[in-house]
């Protein structure tokens, strides 16, 4: 008999909860040399490959965002490390991962779909000060954490997200002393 999935607290996966419920050891789990090499095919990716996946409208909409800014971008990783990545550029990455990471797309494992998700939450953290997500920080900084434990995501990745993580704390902080 089919048992619904449960989060490893016990309950049902809903939010983020549904989304980490991805992250756990199943029958079909992805090796951490599958993972990276998934992730590294992904970052590479030229983008214009990725804009196939998009509905024609978004598609459309990434396109004039980039001509609009005068962005060159040949894939993820440039976007990433960008020093003024286009915030709705961010957006529609993270809407796009998303989806992927709550349904799994063959060969892109849900871990690496989760773990550009929350990259680019954090680059949107990191370069604008904005938050393109509805998680708390507690849960932001729980992402973080648990990207910059996956040993199969570059260093360079992993340093985006202690960043990220190490501003929260920062304005966490700042916001507790003004109170």
């Amino acid at each position: 008999m089919n048992q619904p999935r449960k989060h490893e607290t016990g309950g049902p996966p809903s939010g983020l909860g549904e989304l980490l419920a991805f992250g756990l050891q199943g029958p079909d789990a992805w090796t951490p040399e599958e993972l990276e090499a998934a992730l590294a095919e992904q970052i590479s990716m030229p983008v214009e490959f990725e804009l196939s996946a998009l509905k024609p409208a978004e598609a459309k909409a990434l396109r004039a965002c980039a001509v609009a800014h005068g962005l060159v971008l040949k894939n993820l990783h440039d976007l990433f490390h960008h020093p003024h990545p286009p915030l709705e550029l961010l957006v529609m990455a993270k809407e796009f991962f998303k989806a992927n990471s709550l349904r799994p797309h063959p060969g892109l494992p849900a871990e690496v779909a989760r773990a550009l998700y929350y990259l680019t939450v954090a680059v949107a953290l990191l370069r604008h000060h904005r938050r393109i997500s509805t998680l708390s920080d507690a849960q932001v900084v729980s992402a973080l954490d648990w990207l910059q434990q996956q040993r199969w995501v570059g260093e360079d990745l992993r340093q985006l997200a202690a960043e990220a993580a190490k501003q929260l704390h920062t304005s966490a902080g700042k916001g507790a002393e003004g109170a």
